[in-house]
């Protein structure tokens, strides 16, 4: 059917009126009689400030794409950075993926968390430490961490390093010893086992091996002729140790770890006390740095006092360069080493040692002993480095006031040994 509805949706569109000036509104002609205007409808602007419009669309697009690009970089950025320390502090948390091995760590009175998270970083335990603290504190495990040394592992989690740190059976108690001038390493070993510190026979250990953990050790050579490899070497000084007694003031069996701390610290600390000056005055003297030490520990046994060391250290000096005269130092000291010292312990060592206490028995040995008699101090080392000229070859002190008498002669000695009451008896030293 037909639909004549004017006002359908195919009903003709009535057409634009235009205005005229007299007011007439007509109707315009059809499209296509139109003529074409090309300046029709078209806004008057100058071809100038075109450009410029579309110089600045142009950049606007640029910099919203930059920016958009940015913000994915940032994104992609901060996302990869995240998943990587949340990775890194998860592996560092439960202890997988590092490198295994053990430390030492010594934690002070009184620590503080931040401190010993600072103090497990530096020591390459662990690898986050703001991430330790935060467990630390949200496990409420900060109630404070036990002094003393603990043998940790990278690749323990945070959970039991904290519990080893902080349920130790170790007292806490700092050991304050003096380690006196001359003392020998076994004389050293007991006065530890006396004080809790470690068993003297574990101590003895570290001292009979060159273990090569400081410079000084890489100046002396393994020599099968020495009762202890490193006699002579452990600093005389105050030390701070750790008791190794458990709560009950009981010494473990084994305290291998304690005897390698306390010895490494006097080996530390001699370590220290010799210079390059040092090493370089000693090789203008002659010595080697065992010559020099072997050297220095006969003489801090020998002389009274201070002022006496570089008398005694002369008259050792004197017949080391005139060896053909007087090839034996005749030293009392180096035999009451071996005879004290040695040849008691000659069962603890392995091998045929039974030449050794000759070898250090300077009235049968030529030259040096092969090693230190004791811990020289550092006045006893300097007395050789800067001792006097002098022409004396010979000395011995008085039995009761230990006064002692340098001469220059035998004949003048004997004079001295009949003054103190040792006349005949054939020494050089008391």
């Amino acid at each position: 059917m037909q639909n004549n509805d004017s006002e359908g949706f195919f009903a003709e569109k009535p057409k634009r009126r235009i205005f005229t000036d007299d007011s007439d509104d007509v109707f315009p002609p059809s499209v296509d009689d139109e003529p074409i205007d090309d300046d029709y409808d078209k806004p008057n602007i100058d071809p100038e400030r075109i450009k410029e419009i579309r110089y600045r669309q142009a950049n606007r697009t640029a910099t919203h794409i930059l920016t958009a690009v940015v913000l994915v970089i940032l994104t992609v950025s901060v996302s990869v950075i995240l998943s990587y320390y949340i990775v890194r502090g998860s592996l560092d948390f439960v202890g997988i993926g590092m490198r295994d091995y053990d430390i030492r760590v010594e934690i002070p009175p009184y620590a503080t968390v931040d401190e010993v998270a600072a103090l497990l970083h530096n020591n390459g335990i662990v690898d986050t430490p703001e991430l330790f603290k935060l467990y630390v504190k949200v496990s409420g495990k900060d109630t404070g961490f036990i002094a003393g040394e603990y043998t940790l592992g990278s690749n323990l989690t945070y959970s039991t390093m904290v519990r080893l740190m902080q349920t130790t059976k170790k007292e806490t108690k700092l050991v304050t010893l003096q380690i006196m001038d001359g003392m020998t390493v076994a004389q050293i070993g007991d006065l530890l086992e006396e004080n809790g510190v470690c068993r003297s026979s574990d101590f003895l250990k570290f001292a009979a091996t060159k273990n090569d953990w400081y410079n000084f050790e890489k100046r002396l050579h393994v020599d099968t002729d020495k009762y202890l490899q490193l006699e002579g070497f452990l600093y005389p000084d105050t030390y701070e140790f750790y008791s190794a007694l458990d709560i009950d003031g009981n010494m473990p069996e084994n305290t291998i770890k304690e005897a390698e701390t306390a010895i490494r610290k006097l080996f530390s600390n001699f370590n220290s006390k010799i210079t390059k000056e040092m090493y370089r005055e000693m090789y203008d003297e002659g010595f080697q740095l065992n010559e020099f030490v072997t050297l220095a520990s006969m003489v801090q046994k020998e002389a009274g006092t201070v002022e006496e060391m570089g008398l005694v250290a002369s008259v050792f000096k004197n017949r080391l360069e005139a060896a053909d005269n007087f090839p034996y130092l005749q030293s009392d000291v180096t035999v009451l080493y071996a005879e004290n010292f040695i040849k008691p312990n000659l069962a603890d060592l392995s091998g045929n040692f039974s030449r050794i206490p000759e070898l250090y028995n300077s009235y049968k040995s030529k030259g040096l002993p092969p090693g230190p008699i004791c811990s020289p101090s550092g006045d006893a080392m300097k007395a050789v480095l800067n001792s006097p000229k002098t022409n004396y070859y010979y000395f011995c002190a008085e039995p009761n006031t230990m006064e002692m008498y340098f001469a220059e002669t035998l004949a003048e000695h004997e004079r001295n040994l009949d003054k103190i009451g040792l006349g005949g008896s054939g020494i050089m030293v008391e």
